[in-house]
């Protein structure tokens, strides 16, 4: 499944939202603790990956999450911006979790949608 975001920033918005997606990846490499709807989860695990390189600039990233001590899952984001709007492609295999296996972006989804940005 791929989750499509969208966001739009005023002025230097967009470049410095990447500018703090890109640190973030290196500042979380060694993984973090995040609470959430009461749940507590551990990121195991945060790379930086070759993304769609689409827009005037991208990020791409994948975590690797522990799925409650019966495994890992990784997340796969691809985040692109175009002008000042930042698009987000965010994928995930439900049926893979605790195996390790990760699910890639679908380049044809991110080409399709960034293509529709002005």
């Amino acid at each position: 499944m791929t989750f499509v975001g969208l966001s739009s920033y005023e002025g230097d918005g967009a470049e410095k939202a990447m500018k703090a997606l890109a640190d973030g990846v290196t500042a979380c490499s060694a993984g973090y603790g995040l609470a959430a709807g009461g749940e507590d989860s551990k990121v195991i695990k945060v790379a930086s990956e070759k993304g769609s390189g689409l827009g005037d600039e991208s990020v791409a990233f994948s975590e690797t999450v522990d799925m409650d001590g019966e495994g890992s899952a990784t997340f796969h984001t691809d985040i692109v911006r175009k002008g000042n709007t930042v698009a987000t492609f965010y994928t995930v295999n439900f049926a893979s979790f605790g195996s390790g296996k990760a699910a890639d972006i679908p380049a044809a989804v991110v080409q399709a949608q960034v293509a529709k940005l002005k």
